[in-house]
């Protein structure tokens, strides 16, 4: 996986851990993220920095892979990013027939 891949769905929201240069439309919501995957933007990508939890929610099953600089992990429900680290993490879905939501909330 390329780990220097910047392409964001335009329906992505933010938190101001995010570059707004890198989703478009950014908008502020308390450190979490959420958006939608469908058959027309079937990956979203979003910067995370550690350190830092936060726990996945979707509605369809679908692929999470966090991308560190020195690490490229599958997540299950909780994304953990350490310390200093600065990661992306690309949520895609192969065969979206339906649209996907899912929310990215950090743990406090």
């Amino acid at each position: 996986m390329e780990t220097t891949r910047v392409a964001v769905s335009s329906n992505v929201t933010a938190s101001t851990d995010v570059a707004a240069a890198k989703i478009p439309a950014a908008t502020e919501i308390g450190g979490a993220f959420s958006g939608q995957l469908d058959h027309g933007d079937p990956v979203a990508v979003v910067p995370l920095v550690g350190p830092r939890t936060w726990t996945l929610v979707n509605s369809a099953p679908l692929s999470a892979t966090l991308a560190c600089p020195n690490s490229t992990v599958t997540v299950g429900s909780s994304v953990v990013v350490a310390g200093g680290e600065q990661c992306q993490l690309v949520l895609s879905t192969p065969e979206a027939t339906a649209v996907i939501t899912w929310q990215l909330t950090p743990v406090t």
